[in-house]
């Protein structure tokens, strides 16, 4: 099993049992004490867990932000879902912005648009449009260390530029009470800007981050087209949103 593999397995068990020791993990994956440790220590530093003594436990603290790299490993598959679906929005000839975070890094793999153009604050998502031969710009800033978005003035500032047919951006929560939530201001000031300057705006949610609820609200539920891959238990009414499991049962997407 793969390192990557190993995580994803490592973070589901946790989310599903809360607490695990060492010695369950490495039984239930079937893999080494020493392999459990490192992998936990890693995930630990990259905030995606909590390492504790003879084990390690979920996080449920929403007040600090993972790194990309675990955001990735988290709930990947629905992520994936709702990534495939709003790359087939992109219309070709299309002038795009797409927001940095690990939902939107999915959507990059899946577009079949010819003559797009691509405007991003990811560091890794310009990589992988890059290799796409995609026409990209990569706007300008402060790099987050932690998430790699570049943020602030000289961003916003870039974002007056442009004039966008379409947008996605990622939140990490999503409150009847609050909107569209965020970890940090700077994130949030890009987002909201990013949704202003386009004509289709559309923000990336999966099931997970319904009920959730973090420090900044960037935009209100009404104001932009949420794409979700199934229903759960939350109060919709207040949203403009797509569930992508039902677009697939009427044959559409």
């Amino acid at each position: 099993m793969n390192q990557i593999k190993r995580w994803k397995e490592i973070m589901a068990l946790l989310q599903k049992d809360g607490f695990l020791t060492v010695d369950q993990i490495a039984n239930k994956l079937d893999i080494s004490l020493a392999t459990v440790r490192r992998d936990l220590t890693s995930l630990n530093d990259d905030k995606a867990i909590i390492r504790t003594r003879g084990g390690a436990r979920a996080k449920m603290i929403e007040t600090e932000e993972p790194s990309m790299r675990s955001k990735a490993l988290q709930n990947s598959e629905q992520k994936e879902t709702v990534a495939k679906f709003a790359a087939s929005l992109i219309k070709d000839g299309a002038f795009v912005c797409i927001d940095s975070g690990s939902t939107t890094y999915q959507i990059i793999q899946y577009i079949t648009a010819k003559n797009v153009t691509v405007v991003t604050n990811g560091v890794y998502h310009v990589q992988a449009l890059i290799e796409k031969g995609i026409n990209t710009f990569m706007l300008g800033g402060e790099i987050k260390a932690l998430t790699c978005a570049s943020v602030g003035t000289k961003t916003l500032e870039m974002l007056d530029n442009f004039n966008f047919d379409i947008s996605f951006v990622g939140a990490n929560g999503v409150s009847n009470t609050a909107g569209f939530t965020t970890h940090e201001v700077n994130e949030g000031e890009v987002k909201r800007k990013i949704l202003d300057r386009s004509i289709e705006k559309y923000i990336l949610a999966d099931s997970t981050k319904m009920n959730h609820q973090y420090f900044i609200s960037f935009y209100p539920l009404n104001a932009a087209t949420m794409i979700t891959e199934k229903h759960v238990d939350f109060d919709y009414s207040k949203c403009k949103v797509i569930f992508v499991d039902d677009n697939k049962s009427s044959g559409k997407g």
